[in-house]
């Protein structure tokens, strides 16, 4: 299954605040500590105004997600900080079927995250991945993901398209010790 945390902070929150925050409060590290995490990867928006992020997580189970070590150990399922509540515009989690354990995106290339109302939606010569949005906020039916060399990437958002957001990787790919 694939876990997704997907936020976005108000214009005045600087990139090295989030970041501080992300690797002090919620580590991969941490994660990847909790039975059931499989691997890790974040990412931030590419060629958009005000760029999201999302933290892309391979879990064994949705039951993970209400287990003690998540749920205690790993402040999971929070922000870990109540004053970073007030710093965004939308945060939200979402669990999919489709893909069992992620490989991971290269750090020269970038993730194409299409969220729409049918699967198998085609854009151009993209190959996507179509996931089925199985719990949490739901906030898409399905999502499909696709990887694109970061090089080749602005040639496939040169008009916008509704539902589609280009991610570079923020880390490498991190897997359980």
């Amino acid at each position: 299954m694939i876990y997704t945390v997907e936020q976005l902070l108000e214009d005045k929150v600087s990139d090295a605040e989030w970041s501080r925050w992300s690797s002090e409060m919620k580590p991969v590290s941490l994660l990847l500590s909790v039975p059931g995490f499989l691997s890790a990867q974040r990412f931030k928006g590419i060629h958009c105004e005000r760029p999201p992020s999302i933290a892309v997580y391979s879990i064994a189970s949705a039951e993970v997600l209400t287990s003690g070590p998540y749920l205690g150990g790993a402040r999971g399922g929070n922000l870990g900080s109540p004053q970073w509540r007030t710093k965004l515009t939308y945060w939200y989690r979402n669990l999919y079927s489709g893909i069992d354990v992620d490989q991971g995106v290269p750090m020269d290339s970038a993730l194409f995250v299409f969220d729409t109302e049918e699967p198998n939606v085609m854009l151009g010569d993209l190959s996507f991945h179509w996931l089925t949005c199985v719990g949490l906020d739901k906030t898409t039916p399905y999502r499909g993901l696709a990887v694109v060399k970061r090089a080749k990437a602005a040639s496939y958002l040169d008009k916008p398209v509704p539902g589609l957001v280009a991610y570079e990787p923020l880390t490498e790919i991190a897997f359980p010790d």
